[in-house]
């Protein structure tokens, strides 16, 4: 089972990911309930390494939805696909860190029912891992959660994983089913 871990009772909680999406904005809404202060950002400010903001509480990641398998992108497709995924994700995660080595993180992916074309995304959840290691007071986590999902479920379960502590790759069904293996769906 996972370890309670009580959410900041103030704070900012970055959002990386696009403001007007439905479920950011749900997300936002349970953090303004929780007294914390959501402030959203991209992915691509983060690699400028602007000044993070003071009491930083969490990090949001939302990942964008993918329409293709990796295998069938073009060569620039693939390289900003995994290189460039990759890259961009360190580079959020070196910027939160520099504000709180003890960072509370969540990267949240949509994932269809059936056949989805992003899978290869969650080996992100191993990076998250080897970061882990690195912090170990920090509480990362990566999230797989069901597309067909609406916003006010995402932003419950987002709050629920922000709250407690353990395994690191977590891949929800659409039933409400909670597992810890992303990697073998």
């Amino acid at each position: 089972t996972e370890a309670p871990q009580p959410v900041p009772a103030t704070g900012k909680v970055v959002i990386v990911g696009d403001p007007e999406s439905s479920r950011a904005k749900a997300i936002a809404k349970a953090l303004w309930q929780k007294n914390l202060t959501p402030v959203f950002t991209d992915a691509q400010s983060l690699s400028q390494l602007p000044p993070t903001p003071e009491s930083l509480a969490a990090l949001i990641v939302l990942l964008p939805a993918v329409e293709r398998n990796f295998l069938q992108c073009s060569p620039p497709q693939f390289d900003g696909r995994v290189e460039g995924f990759a890259s961009q994700l360190f580079q959020v995660f070196r910027w939160a860190r520099s504000a709180n080595a003890e960072l509370r993180a969540l990267v949240v992916r949509a994932a269809p029912d059936t056949h989805d074309v992003a899978g290869d995304f969650d080996a992100g959840a191993a990076f998250l891992k080897s970061l882990r290691l690195e912090t170990v007071n920090s509480n990362l986590k990566w999230l797989t959660l069901p597309e067909t999902w609406g916003s006010e479920k995402w932003a419950t379960t987002v709050m629920q994983e922000l709250a407690c502590l353990g395994k690191v790759g977590i891949r929800y069904w659409p039933a409400g089913e909670r597992t810890a293996e992303v990697a073998h769906p």
